[in-house]
């Protein structure tokens, strides 16, 4: 039985708090425990003998056991990872500031670092629970390569969001099961994406299955060209970024100007000159391995 005593786990005042971190915690160990559990063995099988650590939320990273005894530490660990990448990143630079930002398939995950320094904080949300450990301090708004892009018969708009093909990428996927268009979608039939090397190859992406959904859901209520209306829903994702990373840098009373932008994930990339264009940043980087730059952050992290 996975047990978490609130009195151990988070010793501090304020019962709710508390209570809710030790909830996230109860949730999240037992799933967490059997996958590294199964992760342990099968390196061993593998001859593994090197040293397996675990990332955490506050950008360090700790044991395995200590991953699983206190679960609620890596809940948000996955993107903490990027703005440690971004550091190491830029050094090779001797430059102290950046933006680090990470588009995947359904958020768009934002760190601000200072004279290599990454701010933290205590109390975040998460699923409307209050999660009360040190978290590496990042801001995170619904907007991927993964979102689905609809036409609004009340309003007579395009919307997109909040939920997310994910890994099941579109209708460009045959074997996705997905008939609502999606932004990759729209990035296949504008000629932005290889469909013959999607994940490398794995993956057969079919343009003009895509073409077809996108005429029918988008272009039919606007009677426009599918391309038109595809390059307006990326218009519409792209503008959405934008104005939200500029409203988060201006409301911390920082000035693009001043930063390196870090553009990685599997769709920042692809994205990067549209939700940055007219933010003026010092400098605009893509790592070459954009897709894993949160694993070279997990190897960058220090022991804690």
């Amino acid at each position: 039985c996975y047990l978490t005593v609130s009195s151990e786990f988070l010793p501090s005042i304020r019962f709710y708090d508390r209570i809710s971190t030790t909830v996230l915690n109860s949730y999240v160990g037992p799933i967490l425990s059997r996958y590294l559990k199964s992760l342990i063995k099968k390196l061993k099988d593998f001859g593994f003998e090197g040293i397996l650590l675990i990332m955490q939320s506050n950008g360090g990273v700790v044991s395995p056991q200590m991953a699983i005894d206190r679960a609620a530490v890596t809940l948000l660990s996955g993107p903490a990872a990027g703005p440690v990448a971004g550091i190491e990143y830029i050094a090779v630079q001797d430059w102290n500031d950046c933006l680090t930002i990470d588009m995947g398939g359904t958020s768009f995950d934002v760190g601000l670092t200072m004279e290599k320094y990454i701010p933290t904080k205590w109390e975040s949300s998460l699923g409307g629970f209050i999660l009360n450990i040190p978290m590496i301090a990042l801001d995170s708004i619904g907007a991927g390569t993964g979102m689905y892009v609809r036409y609004n018969e009340i309003s007579g708009r395009l919307e997109f969001g909040p939920e997310s093909a994910g890994y099941k990428i579109g209708v460009c996927n045959e074997d996705s099961g997905i008939d609502t268009v999606t932004i990759t979608d729209c990035s296949l039939i504008l000629g932005y994406l290889n469909p013959d090397y999607f994940l490398g190859g794995k993956i057969k992406l079919n343009k003009k299955r895509a073409y077809e959904f996108i005429e029918e859901q988008l272009a039919k209520p606007f009677k426009a060209d599918p391309y038109e209306a595809a390059r307006g829903a990326i218009d519409l994702v792209e503008i959405h970024m934008r104005n939200h990373l500029n409203a988060m840098i201006q409301g911390l009373g920082f000035r693009p100007e001043n930063y390196t932008l870090i553009s990685f994930g599997g769709g920042g990339p692809l994205h990067v000159a549209g939700y940055s264009r007219e933010l003026n940043f010092e400098n605009i980087l893509i790592p070459e391995w954009a897709a894993a730059f949160s694993a070279f952050g997990c190897a960058c992290a220090e022991h804690s």
